[in-house]
This record gives structure tokens, sequence and C-alpha cells, in this order.
């Protein structure tokens, strides 16, 4: 698997309400992320987020 759940990502082009935080809340072949400024929910191919993926953060804590 290449995203875990509860993995913060940050993207290269912010989310409209102006959050480039994502927490991973899904993945399988689609992968679902979370705004963590607006909590909207999103689904990219796995593929597609790859490419927009600027930085990778650890785990919220307290997540499992």
């Amino acid at each position: 698997m290449i995203f875990t759940v509860g993995e913060i990502l940050i993207l290269k082009k912010a989310h409209p309400c102006g959050g480039n935080r994502f927490r991973v809340a899904e993945s399988a072949s689609d992968v679902k992320i979370e705004c963590l400024k607006c909590g909207r929910r999103l689904v990219m191919d796995i593929d597609k987020l790859l490419k927009s993926v600027k930085k990778r953060e650890g785990k919220i804590i307290g997540e499992e």
C-alpha cells in the first residue's frame, strides 16, 4: 500500500479553502483524502495523487 490511513500529505496546489494539508482517510484503488482546514473529503486516483504530493508528514498523534 502506497498511502497509509492517517498519514498527512502536503499537496503542491492548495484547496479552494486555502489549506494544503490533507489526511488520508481511506486507501484503495482510489484514495480518499480530507482537508485539515475545512474537513471536505476528496477522492483522487493514486497516480494523480502521487504527482501532486509535495511532502509527506507522519500520522496525527492518537491515530492508529
